[in-house]
């Protein structure tokens, strides 16, 4: 597996950063899509939310009162994903994706929902962003190769991303 770009970004979020990474694995891997909340007061009152942009419907993982969550997870992830350290320390809160395959080439974000108690709001960060690119093929095929994203693209990829979150909770 190779990373191939990190880039933090502070433009648009001010209080934290966003992490952009880059992965290249071969199909079969176990691969760790990385992701760290800059805060995290008290993980059991966390929700953990990763998605898949180009996947409309449904979650690859949710994790929340200590327990994964299957309602709205995309059929393709069952059974496939696992947090790094369920018991989020460090802040840690990455995901393991087992036996990858061509079709998990995609662009993955990390969300952090630090839900609120009676004196204090809920709170929803984006965390991280990762581009995986799965290469080779497990049954002896070549297989397309996808080229990587520039900085331009996976800075466009965040902004848009943020502007339509933004106006979807707007509607």
């Amino acid at each position: 597996m190779k990373t191939w770009v990190t880039w933090g970004w502070r433009e648009f979020w001010p209080s934290f950063g966003i992490a952009f990474t880059g992965l290249t694995s071969e199909p079969g891997q176990n691969v760790t899509l990385p992701c760290r909340t800059p805060h995290l007061s008290v993980p059991i009152r966390a929700v953990v939310e990763w998605f898949r942009l180009d996947l409309q419907e449904g979650h690859v993982l949710m994790y929340r009162d200590e327990q994964f969550i299957s309602m709205n997870q995309l059929p393709s992830f069952v059974n496939r994903v696992d947090l790094q350290d369920r018991q989020m320390k460090d802040r840690d809160v990455s995901l393991i994706l087992k036996d990858v395959t061509s079709d998990d080439t995609g662009t993955f974000q990390c969300y952090v929902v630090q839900r609120g108690t009676n004196d204090r709001k809920s709170t929803v960060d984006h965390i991280s962003t990762v581009y995986l690119r799965v290469v080779g093929s497990s049954d002896g095929h070549p297989a397309m190769k996808c080229r990587r994203l520039t900085q331009i693209q996976l800075n466009f990829l965040a902004f848009f991303s943020f502007l339509l979150k933004s106006i979807v909770k707007d509607i």
